[in-house]
């Protein structure tokens, strides 16, 4: 019942839908690599599945019917292949990661109120190049040709063979299939090859993780070659195809695994460790489940495959379900709350680093790894004009002051990969992990808020010189809302008539100045202030590095 074959192709099956389920959930924006890859996996998952459940039909009209409906994904995922290999190209040259146009600032969402100045900067799109237009062009003749016409293979008199083993004809054009594949697959190689000569050029240290993955994606992407090449080969030549079943699956899983970490790697995370605790949790799990199922007596190839897809899908989406499980037991605040407890789980599993859309000063000074403690108001003219901020390192900053209040969200910063929390954590002594950087980040923030302090004690504090201050301490480090803020004034007015004071104290005035300034004022002011920050940050970035 069970051979090395099918054991293959259910080990296939189950792994590529897991993997795709795991960038699903893992990748926070859906970039032209993820969507491409998900096509990808989710497309040899249907492949394996046919194969496995075509290895237990014994009828020829139920078995062609299948093959016919299902043969689109012998070919889809290699042309998926070749765009995932083309993007991985086109990221390397152009050291710029596509960014979400949907997603906006989340600057106090929660209370409705956002920063006209907070939406994220917009990067160009990569356009898609005419090779790939023309190889998804080729892809879809050559299904129709292999789905309608018996030309490759021939549906009408599908016959048995090694038993009841069925297999169909070939077509006279079966030859086009390996043409096809190996085409298909050297010019993914061709791509990979390229970006790898490329980043071996300039020897950024920054690109050291992607320069591993995409070495390790041209290391699967020549064992899928010799998988793809040696299947239609072995069927044609009626040879052993349990080695090229082998090299096809390790091939895929190799590049499978590469391209999720490499589209992690571009938001900022290094997954390793979360990948291989959650991979070896569904391991468990499947051994433990097809057990039960063997000693039962009733394991079959097809009861194993739909086992495991159902073991993966309802573990992978566990999370997911707890969410709208607790739409039923929950209010919306204490639906946020939990929700975001279980990101910020999820976010401690990955380290975070340097990405493409960080910007990072080349060239920079290598001296004292210390960076300076004290932080005083700056005007926005850095020592070196030409380091500068971009926008995006703005947008990045003013996430992180608004975060400062939600210690999940500022875990997941991109600012945690700055020199500056390297430097800070190894003079304080602290393990590097994502906890500490993010706890780093938030006393270095504060560190810059409080430097926005007047130093003129007798200047009152709604004054002009305050108002930079005002805007980012009491939101984001006393906590105290705008709307928050109409309560603690009546607090106070109470508190003072008791006292029989009649003049407000400071807490009192700023509470008031703050619900007076109008929306599109008080949001330039943060953003203003949240720049100045950012310039800060970035000086002192430059002398960390």
């Amino acid at each position: 019942m069970f051979n090395p074959i099918n054991v293959a192709w259910l080990v296939g099956t189950a792994g590529f839908f897991w993997l795709a389920l795991y960038l699903l959930l893992r990748t926070r924006q859906r970039s032209t690599l993820i969507k491409v890859s998900l096509i990808a996996l989710l497309s040899m998952t249907v492949y394996f599945a046919r194969d496995v459940v075509c290895s237990s039909l014994s009828d020829p009209a139920i078995y062609a019917l299948i093959q016919r409906a299902t043969m689109w994904s012998a070919y889809l995922p290699l042309a998926a292949w070749v765009h995932v290999c083309a993007l991985v190209k086109r990221q390397v040259i152009s050291g710029e990661g596509e960014q979400s146009e949907g997603e906006q600032s989340e600057d106090e969402q929660s209370e409705g109120e956002q920063s006209e100045g907070a939406a994220q900067p917009r990067h160009p799109r990569l356009h898609t190049p005419l090779p790939i237009l023309f190889t998804y062009a080729a892809t879809l003749i050559i299904i129709i040709i292999s789905t309608a016409t018996p030309l490759i293979v021939d549906y009408g008199a599908p016959t048995a063979i090694q038993g009841a083993l069925l297999q169909l004809p070939l077509g006279p054009l079966y030859p086009l299939n390996i043409i096809f594949n190996g085409a298909l697959t050297g010019i993914a190689i061709a791509y990979l090859w390229q970006a790898l000569r490329r980043m071996r050029h300039q020897q950024q240290p920054q690109q050291t993780l992607l320069y591993r993955e995409v070495r390790l994606i041209a290391a699967g992407a020549a064992l899928f070659l010799i998988g793809a090449l040696w299947l239609p080969t072995a069927y044609l030549f009626e040879l052993g195809a349990a080695w090229g079943s082998l090299a096809l699956i390790s091939g895929l899983a190799i590049v499978g695994y590469a391209i999720a970490q490499f589209g992690l790697l571009l938001e900022g995370q290094n997954a390793r460790r979360d990948f291989i605790y959650s991979f070896t949790g569904i391991i468990i799990l499947h051994t433990i489940y097809l057990s039960v199922l063997g000693l039962a007596g009733i394991l079959t190839p097809t009861i194993a495959l739909l086992t495991m897809l159902l073991v993966t899908l309802t573990h992978s989406l566990f999370d997911v379900g707890r969410d709208w499980l607790d739409r039923l037991f929950f209010t919306p605040e204490e639906q946020r709350a939990r929700t975001e407890a279980r990101t910020y789980a999820t976010a401690l599993g990955t380290a975070p680093v340097a990405t493409a859309t960080l910007p990072r000063v080349p060239n920079a000074p290598d001296d004292d790894p210390t960076p300076s403690r004290s932080h005083t108001p700056i005007t926005g003219q850095l020592t070196n004009p030409d380091s500068a901020p971009d926008n995006t390192f703005k947008h990045h900053t003013r996430r992180a002051i608004t975060a400062l209040k939600s210690p999940p969200k500022l875990a997941e910063s991109p600012l945690l990969s700055l020199p500056l929390i390297t430097a800070r954590l190894h003079t304080e002594q602290r393990d590097d992990n994502r906890l500490n950087r993010a706890a780093v980040l938030r006393e270095l923030l504060r560190e810059y808020i409080h430097a926005l302090r007047p130093t003129d004690d007798e200047a009152t504090p709604i004054s002009d010189a305050w108002r930079y201050y005002n805007v980012l301490y009491y939101p984001y480090v006393r906590e105290i809302s705008r709307k928050g803020a109409l309560g603690e004034i009546r607090q106070l007015e109470r508190a003072r008539q008791r006292q029989g004071r009649t003049r407000p104290d400071d807490l009192e005035q700023v509470l008031n100045w703050l619900v007076s300034v109008e929306d599109a004022t008080f949001y330039k002011w943060q953003r203003q202030a949240s720049d100045t920050i950012a310039a800060s940050l970035w000086e002192d970035n430059v002398q960390a590095q």
